[in-house]
């Protein structure tokens, strides 16, 4: 039976109005931007349209993964990476539990190293992977990111130093990519957001791109009267082919960042009204991309 995900309608639309032709106020005159063409669709988000219904699997290749939900390994299903081989899932609840899954899911093993040793993880925030080197690297946010084998055998630690960074992915065999924390923004009264290439081996900044803004955007709704918020999941970071997409909610432009070298620099990919796909960006861009339901996971590419 074929699913209807109206969601993608929106995310389609959004991303046909996203054009423009002007240079972004985000970049610096020494930045490198690719013209946005004249001929990008555009839509007035201030007018009604109708309602209209596409099959995901008309658009997309689409491959249905129920996962094994034996005692072992039944789990929250909060889907932290889709490797070559493996599914990284772990619970809502900081358990510590990390589970891993085969691409048919299969329960393979899972492991928990919570702790407050050197070779522990006090919280574990996300976990991302290597599929080279067969590398599991657990973000506890705290302190370091921890890298495991897919045995759940410590490997090494990567120190943050005095380095405030997060949301941190594999960007290749030798570096890790991440963005500065927001905190800094705010203590410092910066008008940027700082991305950042980081070494495997010591946790060094071997280099940063800056995304400027004018003003400081908060997407977040608070209710300071009864002490309640909420606010939309955003992907700073996107893997995009061999590419990476870098994206700021206070900017009105999404940048890409090529294969990394001393020179590399970011160009423009979408400019205005950005915000509003950042929250949906992530289902649809990268090699193994993925829609969560239930205990299945969705796996998605375009066609």
């Amino acid at each position: 039976m074929k699913s209807i995900y109206t969601i993608l309608v929106m995310l389609l639309t959004i991303m046909a109005g996203c054009g423009g032709n002007k240079k972004s106020d985000c970049q610096k005159e020494d930045s490198d931007t690719i013209a946005i063409p004249d001929t990008f669709i555009t839509i007035d988000v201030s007018k009604k349209y109708p309602l209209k219904e596409l099959i995901l699997q008309d658009i997309m290749d689409v491959e249905y993964i129920a996962l094994e939900s034996t005692d072992e390994f039944l789990c929250q299903g909060i889907v932290q990476a889709i490797g070559k081989e493996i599914i990284l899932v772990k619970n809502v609840i900081n358990d510590g539990d990390i589970f891993i899954f085969d691409r048919n899911g299969k329960g393979l093993r899972k492991f928990n190293r919570k702790g407050q040793g050197s070779e522990e993880y006090i919280f574990n925030l996300s976990a991302f992977v290597d599929d080279n080197s067969g590398e599991i690297y657990i973000d506890e946010i705290i302190r370091n990111v921890l890298v495991y084998d897919f045995q759940g055998i410590f490997l090494k630690s990567i120190p943050r130093g005095d380095n405030k960074w997060i949301n941190a992915t594999n960007y290749n065999q030798d570096y890790l990519i991440a963005r500065e924390s927001p905190s800094i923004q705010i203590q410092n009264k910066t008008d940027y957001q700082r991305f950042v290439i980081i070494s495997k081996q010591d946790g060094n900044i071997a280099k940063d791109f800056r995304i400027y803004f004018k003003k400081k955007v908060e997407w977040g709704i608070t209710n300071r009267t009864e002490n309640a918020g909420g606010a939309p999941r955003l992907y700073p970071i996107v893997p995009y082919n061999d590419s990476w997409l870098l994206t700021e909610p206070s900017s009105d432009t999404i940048f890409k960042l090529s294969t990394f070298s001393e020179k590399s620099s970011l160009n423009t990919v979408y400019s205005n009204n950005v915000l509003s796909i950042l929250s949906y960006i992530k289902c649809v861009f990268g090699n193994f991309s993925f829609l969560k339901m239930s205990a299945s996971i969705v796996t998605v590419s375009i066609k």
